[in-house]
């Protein structure tokens, strides 16, 4: 089978995902690491030891989650750091503009006979514009209807479509790449961004950089090239972080032949 062909079937890629697995790792090694415990603060590469165990700083997720929860003066910070926040700003216009419009579109031409006059009285089945109008605001709070009014006052804006502030934090979050200099800036707790190490499996060096090209922990301790897996309970072809390594191999790499 073709890569095409095997992304397009589930089960064939789940295939291709096993045999990528079997191949690359070589044993778990989770019950060594825990018995290391005892003596590991006595070893030249304890701090090698820390990592696989305590798991290294989430960046990316703690950005995520501090982006997605600031208000719009940080959003405007955040944006300048690495561009412009008026271009965020009217780039975000556009595409809300343009959902909305879209939604707007459906409504118009669907019919209802929805409870709109909120006395209890069925609407008589309708298209027109105003009943439309209805149904849209009712089930869409905060979109606007056909257009949004740009005002130099974003907060304003904000403030008058609570949803136009999460498709801008949105925004923000896409055009930002560099999380450790965010993470930095801004002091966020570390304390609350490591990744949980949940098992420990001794990987080849080909597979342990695929590994750690996506973030994923992996040392090389006691002789071994340790990955320091943050999921459990689930065969490992089915982690994301396995899925998508195997997603990226070339079309004429060997796994696609096992599926």
């Amino acid at each position: 089978m073709t890569k095409d062909e095997v992304l397009m079937d589930t089960a064939s890629f789940q295939r291709a995902c096993s045999a990528y697995v079997n191949r690359n790792i070589v044993c778990c090694v989770s019950n060594l690491i825990y018995e290391l415990q005892a003596v590991a603060d006595q070893l030249d590469d304890y701090d090698t030891y820390l990592t696989l165990t305590q798991g290294q700083i989430d960046y990316e997720s703690a950005v995520h989650e501090f982006i997605m929860g600031a208000d719009v003066d940080l959003l405007e910070e955040i944006a300048d750091s690495w561009g412009s926040f008026s271009d965020v700003v009217n780039m975000t216009q556009d595409s809300f503009v343009a959902a909305g419009n879209e939604l707007m579109q459906l409504y118009t031409h669907t019919f209802y006979d929805e409870e709109y006059d909120g006395d209890g009285e069925q609407e008589e089945l309708a298209t027109s514009e105003d009943v439309a109008v209805a149904a849209f605001r009712r089930d869409h709070p905060g979109y606007p209807i056909i257009s949004i009014v740009v005002e130099d006052d974003v907060l304003e804006l904000c403030d008058r479509n609570p949803k136009f502030l999460e498709a801008l934090r949105e925004a923000v979050w896409h055009g930002t790449s560099d999380y450790v200099e965010v993470f930095n800036t801004y002091g966020l707790d570390s304390d609350d961004a490591y990744n949980e190490i949940y098992e420990h499996w001794v990987v080849d060096r080909y597979f342990a950089k695929q590994l750690k090209d996506a973030g994923e922990v992996v040392e090389d301790y006691m002789g071994l090239t340790i990955w320091g897996r943050t999921t459990t309970g689930q065969s490992i072809c089915m982690d994301y972080v396995v899925q998508e390594i195997v997603r990226n191999l070339s079309p004429d790499n060997w796994v696609w032949a096992e599926a």
